[in-house]
């Protein structure tokens, strides 16, 4: 006895068949577009954010000092906002007051953007204070640096030749020493920028959501 074969329903051919994908839509998240600064309210990072939008996300997280920002956001940011810092200063006295306008204007966004690049690597705000260790020395030499130069502009004009030389290039007087202090405050300065430019491009830390 033959077994009968039943061919089954066009219906279920069909089913059968592998179906054709469509092709994927471009997400909104992609390389080109970056993803969304914010994500159910917390400042998301964006590892593979263009220049543009990099420069965007630091302007629009100007007053968010919670979440996290990625290392290519934060060095790309930076690749535009310091040229235009430090390129007004090249021409006095117009462009000074210019520069001085802008690095004003840009304190409060990179304060919160380093903070954030802080939180990606899993260390806290506070850590950014190491990173100024050295422009608070210099701060401080400055100040000191100062006072003196105003005891040394009266000593100039009361013309008191044997009790205060005025020879900035001796480093046994006293304008001489202020010098040095000058250039020491320089020196401390150098130091906190490589101590921010290694805190900066610490990798990204996962446990960094911690702070989102």
């Amino acid at each position: 006895m033959q077994a009968s074969f039943q061919q089954p329903p066009p219906q279920q051919l069909s089913s059968q068949q592998p179906s054709q994908q469509s092709p994927r839509r471009e997400s909104r998240f992609s390389y080109k577009n970056g993803i969304p600064p914010r994500r159910n309210g917390k400042w998301m990072p964006d590892h593979q954010c263009g220049p543009g939008n990099a420069v965007k996300r630091f302007f629009e997280g100007c007053m968010e000092f919670r979440g996290r920002s990625s290392r290519r956001e934060f060095w790309l940011a930076m690749l535009f906002v310091v040229p235009v810092t430090v390129l007004p200063f090249l021409f006095p006295p117009f462009g000074t007051l210019m520069g001085l306008l802008w690095s004003l204007s840009i304190a409060v966004p990179f304060l919160a953007v380093s903070i954030r690049r802080l939180h990606d690597a899993n260390l806290g705000g506070w850590w950014l204070l190491l990173g100024h260790s050295g422009n608070i020395i210099a701060a401080a030499i400055l100040a000191f640096t100062a006072v003196g130069m105003v005891f040394v502009g009266i000593g100039a004009i009361m013309m008191i030749p044997n009790e205060m030389e005025l020879d900035l290039h001796d480093p046994d007087t006293f304008a001489g020493q202020l010098l040095v202090l000058l250039y020491a405050s320089f020196g401390f300065s150098g130091v906190s920028l490589v101590i921010q430019t290694c805190l900066f491009s610490l990798p990204g830390n996962p446990e960094g959501a911690r702070f989102d």
